[in-house]
């Protein structure tokens, strides 16, 4: 009877020595998102103050260099004052946009992907190509 006892206890010990409740840590990198925010009316005034392209064409045309997992952000007040805009992104339907910030989700974003925006009288103000690392 007692190595019966004493099996049951051992079984137990091991039991929860298998079943760790403990929580499970997940790593930082699966939950910390990057986000690239590009500032129009910084890049804007850059341009001007500047004087690259003789004041005729105030474009932002850098390239963005992303990875996975990442979202890139236009905001500014010259998004609103512009308003409404076209945002085309790559190869997809162009859309309107009103307000002060655009995010997009760089899932839906392919390498060598352009990302247009005109204003309301079609002028185009950002003309940036996508880069993935």
């Amino acid at each position: 009877m007692r190595g019966y006892i004493i099996a049951i206890f051992l079984l137990l010990f091991l039991n929860s020595c298998v079943h760790n409740d403990m929580p499970k840590q997940t790593s930082d990198t699966n939950q910390t998102k990057k986000q690239l925010t590009i500032d129009i009316d910084k890049e804007l005034e850059l341009l001007k103050s500047t004087g690259l392209r003789d004041g005729q064409l105030q474009v932002v045309e850098e390239p963005i260099y992303i990875g996975d997992n990442d979202e890139v952000s236009f905001k500014g007040d010259e998004l609103r004052k512009r308003s409404p805009l076209k945002i085309k992104v790559g190869s997809k339907k162009e859309i309107d946009f009103s307000g002060d910030r655009y995010t997009i989700k760089t899932a839906e974003l392919k390498n060598g992907d352009f990302i247009v925006i005109k204003d309301k009288n079609g002028e185009v103000f950002v003309d940036v190509k996508v880069i993935k690392d």
